[in-house]
């Protein structure tokens, strides 16, 4: 050994013992984003969640509305296709709380298949007549009026 380097450590005994507190944070969890922020903004502006549940409204005891599980649908389509039985497991790996701040227990398979039941179903979903005369949001003729 190094008789400095030695003598280094002895020297420390005389202060005693040392106690270092560090804290960290959380630990961080790393969830792929892909392109989860372009396809939130854009059904955003889209207004798509709006649109659904004007068209297809829950009961007042629902976690999340029909607009919200369909944004995710789109999103899930878009990044990286699952099957609908396991949407859930894709919205907990990816970024999806944290971008569409929608727990990924509340897109379980039952509460996905009440969504796609409900607008498949016609249910409580407006007509076109109920829509005349109103603007689109965007495309083609963004100006255009319904016919």
């Amino acid at each position: 050994m190094l008789p400095g380097l030695v003598r280094g450590v002895s020297g420390l005994a005389r202060f005693g013992a040392v106690s270092v507190t560090v804290e960290y944070g959380p630990a961080s969890v790393d969830k792929p984003l892909g392109a989860l922020p372009v396809v939130r903004d854009f059904l955003a502006r889209l207004d798509v969640v709006g649109t659904v549940d004007r068209l297809c409204p829950v009961r007042d005891v629902a976690r999340v509305t029909h607009g919200q599980v369909i944004a995710v649908l789109i999103a899930n389509r878009l990044t990286s296709p699952t099957p609908l039985l396991h949407v859930q497991e894709w919205a907990r790996s990816w970024a999806v709380e944290e971008m569409f701040d929608i727990a990924a227990d509340a897109l379980n398979d039952d509460r996905v298949g009440r969504t796609c039941g409900q607008i498949l179903s016609g249910g409580p979903v407006a007509t076109r007549e109920q829509y005349r005369g109103q603007e689109q949001p965007l495309g083609r003729g963004s100006h255009e009026r319904l016919k």
